[in-house]
C-alpha cells in the first residue's frame, strides 16, 4: 500500500513542534531567596513547583519564569527573587538588580565557587561604561564591577563571573582573574607565563582550574 508521504508531514510537524516546546520547559522543586545572605541561612521565601521556559537564544540556559505554586505575583517572580536552588542546580536572576541585563534567570550546575555566564547588555556603549564604574550587587552584601574596563572585543557582551559564596558579579577580565590567583601561587605563575591572558578562552580556563582547586 503507497504511503501518502505528503498527508504524514503534517503530524510529524506537528509532533516536532509539541516536542520541542515540551524540551524548552522544566518544571522542578525548589526554593527561592531574596539574597545570599537569605540563602547562607537557608531562609527561603518560596518553596514550591517553578515552571520555567527556555528564552533568549544569544544567552546560554536562559530561562523565563513563568509560574510558582501558590501564586506567586509577576512583580515578586522578576523583582523579589534573587535565587532559585533546586539540588544539582540553580538558576539566577539576572535581570533583579537591572544593570543592563535582560530578564531572565541563567541556569547553572552547582560546582565549584565561580560561574561564567555570558549576557548581552541593554544598555549603550557609554552607560555599558558608567555601570562598570559602579558597583554590580546580587543579593545585599559585596561590592560589584568596581573601575573596570570593558575591552572593545567583548563590548556587545558581557563576560561575567558570579561568585556564589558572596552573591557578586564581576566582569571576566585579566585583572580580576589575576585577583583571584593571589591565593594560588603555582597557578599564579602558570597564568604568568600565559601569552594571551586577556583572551576570554584563557581567562576562562584558569577560572575553571581556580574553581576545581576550590572543590578539592
Amino acid at each position: 500500500m503507497a504511503i501518502n508521504k505528503m498527508g504524514i508531514l503534517p503530524f510529524v510537524f506537528i509532533f516536532f513542534m509539541t516536542f520541542n516546546a515540551a524540551a524548552q520547559k522544566e518544571v522542578l522543586d525548589g526554593k527561592a531567596y531574596r539574597s545570599v545572605h537569605y540563602l547562607q541561612q537557608d531562609n527561603a521565601f518560596i518553596s514550591g513547583t517553578f515552571l520555567l521556559k527556555k528564552s533568549y537564544r544569544e544567552i546560554d540556559n536562559a530561562y523565563k519564569l513563568k509560574s510558582v505554586s501558590g501564586g506567586v505575583p509577576r512583580n515578586e517572580m522578576l523583582y523579589g527573587i534573587w535565587i532559585i536552588d533546586c539540588e544539582e542546580y540553580f538558576y539566577l536572576n539576572i535581570y533583579r538588580y537591572a544593570y543592563g541585563f535582560p530578564k531572565c534567570f541563567i541556569k547553572f550546575e552547582k560546582k565549584g565557587k565561580y560561574y561564567y555566564f555570558k549576557a548581552p547588555p541593554l544598555n549603550s556603549a557609554s552607560q555599558q561604561l558608567r555601570i562598570a564604574n559602579s558597583q554590580l550587587m546580587f543579593g545585599l552584601i559585596g561590592s560589584g564591577i568596581s573601575s573596570t574596563i570593558i575591552d572593545r572585543h567583548n563590548a556587545n557582551r558581557w563576560h561575567c563571573v558570579l561568585n556564589f559564596s558572596t552573591g557578586t558579579v564581576r566582569i571576566l577580565t585579566e585583572d580580576y582573574i589575576t585577583e583571584l590567583l593571589a591565593n594560588y601561587p603555582n597557578l599564579y605563575k602558570e597564568f604568568s607565563n600565559e601569552i594571551k591572558k586577556s583572551s576570554i578562552k584563557t581567562l576562562k580556563q584558569y577560572l575553571e582550574k581556580i574553581n576545581q582547586e576550590f572543590i578539592d
